[in-house]
């Protein structure tokens, strides 16, 4: 299914907003940007650069969390940021809730008069909670994640999660998944349909389960945005 030309929020878009993302280190330097596409996973630290590029014009472009929500001065107010084509945040989750709390970020992109906005997921992983490594195969893609994982994919289609031990999973009213390969509620390998919208849930290893933990996103969409070109 593909979109309108004006779209809204209460419908499910592929994520398909463009970020580079870096962080500091401990020893306080920055690592290299990373490219995200849609949705990702960049581990916990003390600040990040999150550069948001919109697919097509922009008038704003927001930054939420659990927490807060952040947003880009006007483009006519700030020396002209959309010129660049992105728009650069400056975000530190040091001694914050976000930090915490173990806050995800949702980035939105909104265009005011023609209403083709985007969206996007950056998910934040911290191995001293979650550090149950998994096998993704979303989407058509096989990702390597140490303890935190995105998947986005159509709602429907089927994905699979591979664990070096027999987990379990949470259920979650409206996001429930059945393992396709076993009715066994305890496996190792995890074949399911893909729940529609946003779900956070947990596998858990049924030898240690409060140590350890698989924390993932998915991400079930709905429509393919198509904007044009201009």
């Amino acid at each position: 299914m593909l979109t309108s030309p004006v779209m809204t929020e209460d419908v499910n878009y592929q994520r398909d907003v463009t970020m580079h993302v870096k962080y500091k280190k401990s020893d306080n330097s920055w690592t290299p940007y990373y490219l995200i596409e849609g949705a990702g996973v960049m581990p916990k630290a003390s600040e990040y650069k999150i550069k948001v590029f919109p697919p097509g014009s922009a008038d704003m472009i927001t930054l939420t969390s659990c927490h807060r929500e952040v947003k880009t001065p006007s483009p006519e107010k700030s020396g002209g940021w959309f010129s660049k084509g992105f728009y650069e945040f400056d975000l530190v989750l040091e001694n914050t809730v976000d930090s915490s709390k173990l806050c995800s970020f949702d980035i939105g992109v909104y265009e005011k008069d023609r209403g083709r906005h985007a969206w996007g997921l950056l998910a934040i992983s911290d191995l001293k909670q979650y550090n149950l490594p998994a096998r993704a195969k979303c989407n058509g893609k096989t990702t390597d994640y140490n303890g935190t994982s995105v998947c986005q994919a159509k709602k429907g289609l089927i994905q699979e999660y591979v664990f070096n031990t027999k987990v379990s999973v949470t259920r979650v009213i409206g996001c429930e998944i059945a393992n396709l390969t076993t009715q066994d509620k305890y496996s190792n390998h995890w074949q399911f349909v893909m729940p529609e919208g946003e779900c956070e849930l947990f596998f858990i290893d049924i030898k240690n389960p409060k140590t350890k933990v698989h924390q993932a996103f998915f991400y079930g969409y709905d429509v393919l945005p198509i904007r044009g070109i201009k």
